[in-house]
């Protein structure tokens, strides 16, 4: 599912193999498992990369049409049940995916991924994020909570390394850490910090106002709003979009 949803072009192998060469680099790994792999960049770049062990999980009719690794890799899994693989890794990468899955089944999703390693590398939309399927979006901090209860500590050591990193999509940027088990310490570490990156707000705006003008265009067709509201809602969005480009373009390179 990681990264699927946002129509961008932006190619997701090259912000793939940057991540997995900073988190290779911290924690090495000889086994990797691929949960909700989407297309499987992650995968093809562990693949690229030499590791050689590795299971990408997903549901099946959303994997398979672009596949971008061989299919002896992949195993289909419904996500919002718990799965048992029989075997542990070195690193589990789950990226985007919770967001997409029941809200009832977040713990699940954590217990299962746990049950299959000791190091999680973890990501998942923030509220208002934009995407398709969005059905659970939640801060890092509630994942953090819920890692904390099976005995993980989390561990911002990514976002500072890829903030600004504009061959990595915006969401990883954004919403990245790793959960590492460590029942000494899970919740004494820092909070993770929620915020969100003029990329994704700039997401937020342009959502925002395409719903609004659709919702307000309906009412003008039914005779419920007049054409003046509907000019001020256009320019105010484009007031909008201004400010969010200005912030990605100007602000964050000061």
């Amino acid at each position: 599912m990681n990264g699927g949803d946002y129509n961008l072009t932006l190619e997701p192998l090259t912000g793939a193999r940057t991540i997995l060469d900073i988190v290779h680099e911290q924690c090495p790994f000889d086994r990797m498992l691929d949960v909700g792999c989407g297309e499987g960049a992650f995968t093809k770049a562990a693949l690229d990369k030499g590791i050689k062990e590795i299971l990408s999980i997903d549901y099946e009719h959303y994997a398979a049409a672009k596949r971008l690794f061989p299919k002896e890799h992949y195993r289909p899994v419904d996500l919002n049940k718990p799965w048992d693989l029989g075997k542990k890794y070195d690193l589990a990468v789950c990226l985007e995916v919770a967001e997409h899955l029941l809200p009832e089944t977040a713990e699940v999703l954590i217990k299962t991924l746990t049950q299959h390693t000791d190091t999680v590398l973890f990501s998942a939309a923030v509220p208002h994020q934009p995407g398709d399927d969005h059905i659970n979006c939640r801060w890092p901090t509630y994942w953090q909570a819920i890692f904390n209860q099976n005995g993980y500590e989390c561990i911002d050591n990514l976002r500072p390394l890829i903030r600004n990193d504009e061959s990595v999509r915006p969401w990883y940027r954004q919403n990245i850490f790793m959960a590492v088990r460590n029942e000494k310490t899970a919740g004494k570490e820092p909070r993770l910090d929620n915020y969100i990156i003029p990329e994704i707000q700039d997401l937020i705006l342009r959502k925002q106002y395409y719903d609004t003008v659709d919702e307000e265009r309906g009412k003008l067709v039914k005779g419920r709003v007049s054409f003046l509201t509907l000019f001020k809602i256009f320019f105010k969005g484009i007031g909008n979009r201004a400010w969010a480009l200005f912030r990605v373009k100007v602000l964050k390179k000061r």
